[in-house]
């Protein structure tokens, strides 16, 4: 479940309750009592008749909303981003009728009344005819619909507002300063007894705006590493006599450069964004005892717990840091699994371009420009199509038989070691069709970020092969040659280390969706792999992703209408960590492991996927219990090979609710 975060996300704004009976006019965020989901115009649109939906908070105009009255108690609601009127849509008259943004003209179905409840929380009344703003069918995921309801005054009828006195942005500014909050208590950091001095103690406290309850954060140059400086006093947080212990105390001191006074801050999309804050000396995270005032705060081995991780929120008045200069997006923030782990090229996690200011580009021309080489750098992908296939150039197929039942035919480029008849065709003919691919080749150190949930490139294939230190995040790679079988991978590794695959789509690609050959630290994380590809006789990709020799973690993906390697795994080199993940009608088989493999296999959700957890000749330590099958899945392959057949020390991680996958990763994968 999201939460309403105006934290984590260098926020240059503050935020006042606004409890009273009517509200005055401004900038607010409106936040679902019963799903911690805020109202959002669907996919930014500026259109008339864009749907009102919920979504976790992203500090987006399209997530903020100018507050207007207009006499009478009423007021209208205003998105930021479109400028359009919140409205009930042709006028509806009916309980369950939409509510879409459309431009303002002051009709009733565009003016609602407010009306407190609980003194906290506000039902919002059409004027219209008198049904209440509803959360529909008490959705807890990202996308679901706002309607109109019949008042109930339950609490999916219920909205806080948050007003907004400034503009937001993304990411943490080294400079900048910050007040810190505990996720669980809401408590905040706090230099007890307001103290100057060496060895004060880090406890937490009720939020009194006091300078001991604001620090400094300062990125040390070149790495991903920070020092947190009480304001008040000017010394930094460190663990007390560089314990590695757990249970040692947290301190302030005069800052020494010691490891034990350095920090990563990384943040967790499991607890809505909040960070865990990890000590550089001990690899332990900053914990906290209990949900009082005055509670202690220690290090602890990280167990992904809720006294482990923390609001982080801005009080400058600008998002750039106290030295001034340009402000930039930590895109690196989230990161976890393999790709957030110590590797054998000398990196500790995975940061891509780092903090550099983007560079936004506008033409597939420029995109290949700019990512081939290693300097530190971070492309930003508009929020459209960008084109990057070429002319078209000839290409020798195989002209084969797609099987029983299919009169289309398939097109398969063979090898320089196979004839058309072994690939299954009447004779060793081959014709000639085109190809128009081009290939991106990404060189290390690199973040590709899209701007929005329309970022996408179309006939390019990126390819990591020997760069380490890469983020892919927010867009979506489309039809690279989606009439061919073997004419190019949407991303290949080899050779690559320390990747980030990240709210990603793959769909209609020749070959692999993803290839990984001899790869270490890789994380995929919130993608969909859209097998769907009419272009193909069957229907859809044959070949998903295939991971030889790779270490790899796969969480919250869609695995969706593909055939089969949803991965493949092989090789002994492999150690694959599969959870919280979602397969859904897979029509040969989900994953498999073979060539002594080893996968481990937890809280994911299978439904009308083939051959769930298939081994053919390797090592799965599948938690059965933990995971779901439905339909075809049920009576399909669910190998286990025992936990004892997973030989990694693992890292920190926490299990979803697997019954409720269907429902938020599909909803939350792909760009957003």
């Amino acid at each position: 479940m999201k939460k309403f975060i105006l934290v984590m996300l260098c926020v240059a704004f503050s935020v006042s309750h606004a409890y009273a009976q009517v509200l005055s006019d401004g900038r607010y965020v409106i936040t679902s009592r019963h799903s911690e989901l805020v109202l959002d115009v669907e996919d930014n649109s500026l259109e008339n008749g864009a749907n009102i939906q919920q979504w976790g908070y992203a500090a987006n105009a399209n997530q903020h909303f100018d507050l207007v009255s207009r006499g009478s108690g009423y007021y209208s609601i205003i998105s930021v981003s479109s400028g359009k009127a919140v409205d009930v849509y042709n006028m509806s008259q009916d309980a369950g009728g939409e509510i879409r943004q459309w431009e303002y003209w002051g009709g009733d179905g565009q003016l609602w009344k407010l009306s407190t409840s609980d003194n906290e929380y506000f039902t919002i009344t059409s004027k219209l005819n008198g049904l209440n703003l509803d959360v529909w069918q008490w959705s807890t995921a990202p996308g679901g619909d706002i309607r109109q309801w019949t008042a109930t005054g339950a609490a999916n009828q219920q909205f806080s507002f948050e007003k907004i006195t400034a503009d937001a942005c993304e990411g943490l500014a080294s400079g900048g300063l910050y007040k810190i909050t505990n996720y669980s208590s809401k408590k905040s950091l706090d230099i007890a007894s307001y103290s100057n001095s060496n060895g004060a103690n880090l406890l937490q406290w009720n939020e009194t705006g006091g300078a001991n309850q604001q620090f400094y954060l300062e990125q040390l140059s070149g790495t991903d590493r920070w020092v947190i400086k009480a304001s008040h006093s000017g010394l930094v947080l460190e663990v007390a006599d560089a314990s590695s212990s757990n249970g040692a105390n947290i301190q302030q001191w005069a800052y020494t450069e010691g490891a034990h006074q350095q920090w990563r801050l990384q943040q967790s999309a499991e607890f809505d964004g909040a960070y865990a804050i990890i000590s550089v000396g001990s690899g332990k995270a900053l914990t906290v005892a209990g949900s009082d005032a005055g509670d202690n705060i220690y290090q602890n081995s990280d167990a992904a717990n809720s006294s482990q991780r923390w609001y982080i929120t801005a009080l400058d008045s600008s998002c750039s840091g106290s030295s001034g200069g340009s402000r930039s997006n930590n895109y690196s923030a989230g990161v976890n699994g393999f790709a957030a782990q110590y590797g054998a090229d000398g990196l500790s996690t995975t940061t891509g371009g780092g903090n550099n200011t983007a560079v936004q580009v506008s033409s597939c021309s420029q995109l290949q420009s700019l990512v081939q080489n290693s300097s530190a750098k971070v492309i930003q992908l508009p929020n459209s199509t960008l084109d990057c296939r070429t002319a078209a150039r000839t290409q020798a197929v195989c002209k084969l038989p797609c099987g029983s039942g299919y009169t289309k035919p398939l097109y398969r480029i063979p090898t320089s070691s196979q004839s058309c008849v072994d690939l299954g065709g009447s004779n060793s003919d081959l014709i000639n069709l085109t190809r128009n691919e081009s290939t991106l080749s990404v060189g290390s150190n690199t973040t590709i970020i899209g701007s929005g949930s329309a970022s996408k490139v179309i006939g390019a294939s990126f390819d990591l092969s020997g760069s380490s230190n890469v983020i892919l995040k927010n867009f979506t790679i489309a039809d690279v040659n989606p009439a061919l079988i073997e004419a190019g991978d949407a991303i290949s590794l080899d050779n690559s280390s320390h990747i980030w695959i990240d709210h990603m789509r793959m769909t209609r690609i020749s070959d692999g969706l993803l290839d990984s050959y001899d790869s270490a630290n890789v994380t995929i994380s919130w993608s969909h792999f859209d097998g769907i590809n009419t272009d193909l006789c069957w229907g859809t990709d044959p070949y998903v992703s295939m991971l030889k020799n790779t270490q790899a973690t796969f969480h919250h993906n869609f695995f969706d209408s593909g055939y089969g390697r949803n991965p493949k795994i092989l090789g002994s080199s492999s150690r694959v960590h599969l959870y919280n993940n979602y397969w859904k009608d897979i029509y040969y088989f989900s994953m498999s492991v073979s060539d002594s493999a080893r996968a481990k296999v937890e809280g994911n959700y299978y439904q009308d996927a083939n051959r769930p957890h298939w081994n053919e000749g390797g090592y799965i330590d599948a938690d059965v219990s933990s995971n779901r099958y439905t339909g075809k899945s049920t009576s399909s392959s669910q190998d286990d090979s025992g936990s004892s057949s997973w030989d990694v020390g693992m890292y920190s991680y926490s299990l979803d609710n697997v019954d409720k996958l269907p429902s938020t990763i599909p909803a939350g994968v792909g760009p957003n």
